[in-house]
């Protein structure tokens, strides 16, 4: 690859918890400010290719029994194509030769996740004779107890946890150990503190080993620090919450099979009319919520020109994470535009395409008049020289948000009644067939 010394490859790597893919994102965000069309964010997998829908499928399960070696290969092969089509073209071509590229993980990733005594470190590294070498790798370490803490949302034993991370920490070191004796620049930062001393202190080491026009401005760059998913004002508007109130509202001493029925009936409606009285923020707020609720992690809001945007994260097997976004998409709009408006996104930002593993799109009307416009196979149809969408995208409004606030209401509703419903075989076989008549699964409440 020929580049210019003011050309610069950095890569952020880090154990679980340790804010990675968050720092990568804030320096984006920052050096991009100032350094306006010079920056590049991306990760890995790298989705159009190949190996990366193979990689993909492994990670989602739905291909089995797929050895390390046939994984180091696939990413291999995937790491090769990013950095033919995407990280070299974005280095060397153009007017400018000032260009960083930041990227979310790379083959210290491989040495550590794919590597075993069947495959050593000198093959994995020989699969990736063709990715280009890093001027600086910044690891980002963090303890045991802050790691747990940050991702104690996945439910996981926390000793086990422990055991587990640290195997990994370990193998991470011999892997940079390695990696340094191999002439790769390594640099560690502890991530235990805040994000904005990491993220200083990232500056700080991406300042000191940069070209002289990188250097001289980023330890005074303004944090972005507000950019969390502070959209909404109803903060307290959570589902748990909002059930509550709405079963408080329905609540009724169930004395036979009518008054039970009328009693879910009433639930159903009460939950409707209180989303609708909800303002457009509550409804968001919900929104956020129920994806929380569910397991995706809210990482940043992201800057995209008038439509609010916020980059979400999955957690899959082999700790890898799936990268996705929600557009909310305000009032009810012409569709026309909304497909014109996300193609001139997608046009604009690098974030809509390298954060495309998913994408929910928010819009609160009316569901009989716009199913068919999210509708993949259409859009890449319609625009497939213009726009080419996430494999995985949902439209999620008003009826998904009252679906699930009726789904918690009735957990509640069973609780307070258990006796009654629970010892009463009439009462229980007429509180099946009522929610079944509605169109919900009783399954997925007990």
């Amino acid at each position: 690859m020929e580049r210019t010394d003011d050309a610069f490859f950095v890569v952020i790597e880090g154990i679980d918890g340790s804010g990675k893919t968050t720092i990568a994102i804030k320096l984006f965000e920052m050096l991009n400010k100032v350094y306006k069309d010079k920056i590049k964010l991306t990760f890995e997998p790298h989705d159009p290719s190949c190996a990366g829908y193979y990689i993909r499928q492994v990670l989602m399960k739905k291909i089995h029994n797929v050895p390390l070696k046939t994984l180091a290969l696939a990413f291999a092969v995937n790491r090769a194509d990013q950095c033919q089509r995407e990280i070299i073209p974005f280095l060397t071509k153009g007017k400018s030769k000032q260009k960083l590229v930041i990227c979310d993980r790379y083959y210290l990733s491989s040495l550590v996740y794919q590597s075993d005594e069947q495959i050593t470190f000198d093959q994995i590294m020989d699969l990736n004779s063709s990715a280009i070498k890093p001027d600086l790798i910044i690891f980002l370490n963090a303890s045991n107890k802050v790691c747990y803490e940050r991702l104690k949302k996945r439910q996981e034993d926390k000793e086990l946890f422990e055991i587990n991370l640290s195997k990994v920490k370990k193998k991470y070191q011999h892997a940079i150990e390695y990696l340094k004796s191999k002439g790769n620049n390594i640099v560690e930062i502890n991530s235990d503190s805040s994000m904005k001393n990491v993220l200083l202190e990232a500056l700080k080491v991406i300042s000191s080993n940069a070209p002289e026009w990188l250097s001289t401005q980023s330890i005074q760059f303004p944090l972005i620090m507000d950019n969390k998913a502070n959209l909404f004002s109803l903060t307290d508007s959570t589902i748990q919450k909002t059930a509550i109130s709405c079963v408080r509202e329905s609540n009724t001493n169930i004395i036979n099979t009518d008054i039970l029925k009328a009693t879910i009936n009433d639930l159903l409606l009460t939950v409707q009319k209180t989303i609708l009285s909800y303002s457009y923020n509550d409804i968001a707020t919900l929104a956020i919520d129920c994806l929380k609720t569910n397991g995706y992690k809210i990482i940043a809001k992201i800057p995209w020109t008038d439509i609010d945007a916020y980059q979400l994260e999955y957690e899959l097997p082999l700790k890898m994470t799936q990268c996705g976004s929600i557009l909310f998409l305000g009032k009810t709009q012409r569709y026309d535009i909304v497909l014109k408006k996300v193609i001139a996104i997608k046009k604009q930002t690098q974030l809509l395409e390298k954060y495309s593993d998913f994408m929910f799109i928010f819009d609160t009307s009316p569901s009989h008049l716009i199913d068919k416009h999210y509708d993949r196979e259409m859009l890449t149809q319609k625009y497939v020289s213009e726009i080419s969408l996430s494999p995985s995208t949902q439209r999620f409004g008003l009826k998904e948000i009252e679906n699930i606030i009726f789904y918690e209401s009735l957990k509640i509703f069973i609780e307070e009644q258990s006796f009654t419903l629970l010892n009463i075989p009439l009462l229980k076989e007429t509180f099946h067939e009522t929610i079944n008549e509605l169109g919900f699964d009783t399954k997925l409440l007990f």
